[in-house]
């Protein structure tokens, strides 16, 4: 898998790359979401239901502001069930997607806006509740944001950690994924020069063989 860092807007503005080789996982999925519902709470608010056949796989969350979005890891899960692109349509949900690839499960949350969100288990159910947000407005005069710092190493687990820098804690992010690959977006930022590098990790003995961090503008 592969990883990138990169921003785009309407105006001429720094474009930042970082790249991740990540070696495929052939680990056998161990849990299933054998059905997915929805229901609609107090004030604008959604419920998404995942029920588990057996063991809950507790997810690893993130959010993108630009576009809008709420993205659900379940690891070592497959989608059993028959739900894989849902219009949603309550408060500040518009729709659900999820994919399944490898021995990982994605479940996206497509919004109108940024929107706050809890998550809860209950026996072999997880449910994730959207909760009305204000609408997002961007303002004049963006703040340019510097990507000052990253930082890779090994977890606990095993598992590869990147960490980076911003010098705005509010910069705009946006994060996809295409086969291989995570693009993560920063609107209006620039890479410190002395980031803008390949860095060869593979001796860390984690899924990622190399982070490649680059600057275009």
């Amino acid at each position: 898998m592969n990883m990138q860092i990169f921003n785009s807007t309407a105006t001429k503005l720094t474009t930042v790359f970082l790249v991740l080789c990540f070696l495929v996982s052939q680990a056998n999925a161990q849990s299933t979401i054998e059905n997915v519902t929805l229901n609609s709470g107090e004030n604008g608010a959604v419920k998404i239901n995942f029920e588990f056949s057996g063991q809950v796989t507790e997810p690893k969350v993130f959010s993108t502001n630009l576009p809008p979005r709420l993205a659900l890891d379940f690891e070592n899960t497959r989608n059993n069930s028959d739900m894989d692109s849902q219009t949603i349509g309550i408060g500040q949900a518009r729709g659900l997607r999820i994919v399944s690839a490898g021995n990982k499960t994605r479940a996206v949350i497509d919004l109108t806006g940024p929107a706050e969100h809890s998550i809860t288990t209950l026996n072999n159910t997880v449910t994730v509740t959207v909760l009305p947000g204000q609408r997002y407005v961007q303002q004049g005069g963006q703040q340019v944001t510097t990507i000052n710092d990253i930082d890779f190493r090994r977890g606990e687990e095993g598992q590869a950690v990147v960490q980076i820098g911003l010098s705005d804690p509010n910069a705009i992010i946006n994060i996809s994924e295409n086969m291989d690959k995570v693009v993560i977006e920063v609107a209006n930022a620039n890479l410190d020069e002395s980031l803008d590098l390949k860095m060869d990790v593979i001796d860390f003995a984690t899924p990622v063989n190399y982070v490649d961090a680059r600057q275009r503008g």
